[in-house]
């Protein structure tokens, strides 16, 4: 249906599906939602981590940075540049953290990469849209 997603999902939360008379058109999310849809499952439940045990301090810091773009989102334009920038940095730091797990063997190398990839990703997303603020 024209105007709508039905049909064109792509399967990638981070796009704004549309369905044209000419086509699809997958056009990338923007603002907060660029960020969120980046975010690995609030849960931090990944196939790839199936039977392992997320240290504490990777779902603090990325808990810490959701709860961040959460506030940005809805707080005064003023201090949204302030959170999204603390949200960076803590989704950041959660990145490191599954690296330290990896290199201590906590987390295997597979569950390291789907962990880390997403948290980078959604701290440099952070950190652009910070940058428009």
């Amino acid at each position: 249906m024209v105007g709508t997603a039905s049909g064109c999902d792509d399967g990638d939360p981070c796009t704004v599906d549309t369905c044209t008379a000419t086509g699809c058109l997958h056009d990338p999310a923007s603002g907060f939602a660029s960020i969120v849809c980046a975010l690995p499952d609030a849960s931090l439940l990944i196939a790839a981590c199936t039977g392992e045990q997320i240290p504490g301090a990777v779902i603090q810091r990325s808990d810490q940075g959701r709860s961040l773009i959460s506030r940005a989102a809805s707080g005064p334009v003023k201090q949204q540049r302030r959170f999204i920038l603390k949200a960076a940095k803590a989704l950041r730091s959660a990145a490191q953290q599954v690296t330290i797990a990896g290199k201590h063997g906590g987390l295997s190398p597979a569950c390291v990469a789907a962990l880390r990839s997403p948290l980078h990703d959604a701290a440099a997303r952070a950190a652009r849209l910070a940058a428009t603020l």
